[in-house]
């Protein structure tokens, strides 16, 4: 990539920092499209540009708390230093997609609030600008859509869009970036972006493994049946010889092998505040009696 005075992309970044504002960018493309690479040369360039610290181990992540850490590491303090957050989490659907918007969004906010005297760059790889929701899409300030590769120049495209939201309908515009060409006003509709440094592809591809290995490893564990341990049989009467004895509640459930709120439901019973149950059947639904 050329030295940020014959890159717009990169003269937008140079004027925006340098005007004590911070910057989310987002790149977006299907699996192989070079989003990921895009993000990578942005940093690099950019860490050259504002001579900032940018390294795969301090800058990069795929964790939301993580990432959060390594944007407060001391030698990520100078102004214009780059951060890349990857995409895990971004697609599938239900209850785990709606998780990972929310965080998006509260990253977004933070990122807009908290790091906003740090004039820190936030560069966020995902397959769709749609997988961001509303109130996340409204704070990008410049959003890239992959748009084919030369592998023989090894150059990787994209349409580079400045976001422009309207405070009264809360639309969002896309516009082109515009700069000077020959001294006449152009629109940049398409950017080449250079394929990353080795050394970065190579420590990137090493925490890229690392990171899938653990997140496969927690799928795995999680689609393990439960293996129900045969409960044991309390009374209120041992519960509260046990509470004499200097036990804590959860100290109480982990040694008898019973659930928290049966011993505080027992605690209740013994305190008059609820009728003991006679019951079989409300003793059995409880775990305390085996069927």
């Amino acid at each position: 990539m050329k030295y940020y005075s014959d890159n717009p992309l990169l003269a937008w970044m140079k004027k925006r920092i340098d005007t004590n504002k911070n910057i989310i960018l987002v790149i977006n493309g299907s699996t192989g499209s070079s989003k990921t690479y895009d993000a990578l040369t942005l940093a690099y360039e950019s860490s050259k540009l504002f001579g900032t610290n940018f390294t795969i181990g301090t800058n990069v992540d795929f964790e939301f708390i993580n990432f959060i850490k390594k944007t407060r590491l001391p030698e990520n303090s100078k102004p214009g230093t780059p951060f890349i957050l990857e995409e895990v989490g971004a697609v599938g659907g239900g209850a785990a997609a709606r998780d990972w918007q929310s965080k998006v969004n509260k990253l977004f906010f933070s990122f807009m609030q908290t790091t906003r005297h740090k004039n820190q760059i936030l560069i966020f790889t995902c397959p769709q600008f749609s997988n961001l929701d509303a109130g996340a899409r409204k704070l990008v300030h410049i959003q890239l859509t992959t748009s084919g590769i030369n592998f023989k120049k090894r150059i990787a495209y994209v349409k580079p869009y400045l976001l422009q939201v309207n405070d009264r309908t809360e639309k969002i515009y896309f516009k082109y970036m515009r700069f000077k060409m020959d001294g006449k006003p152009t629109k940049l509709k398409m950017l080449g972006i250079n394929h990353p440094p080795m050394h970065l592809v190579d420590e990137y591809e090493k925490i890229k493994t690392k990171f899938s290995e653990k997140l496969e490893k927690s799928i795995l564990e999680e689609a393990k049946p439960k293996v129900e341990l045969p409960r044991a049989k309390i009374d209120i009467d041992e519960v509260m010889y046990l509470k004499e004895k200097g036990y804590s509640n959860p100290e109480i459930a982990q040694k008898r092998g019973i659930s928290l709120r049966w011993v505080q439901k027992l605690q209740q019973m013994n305190n008059g505040e609820q009728k003991t149950p006679h019951s079989a059947v409300f003793m059995r639904d409880f775990g305390v009696l085996n069927e």
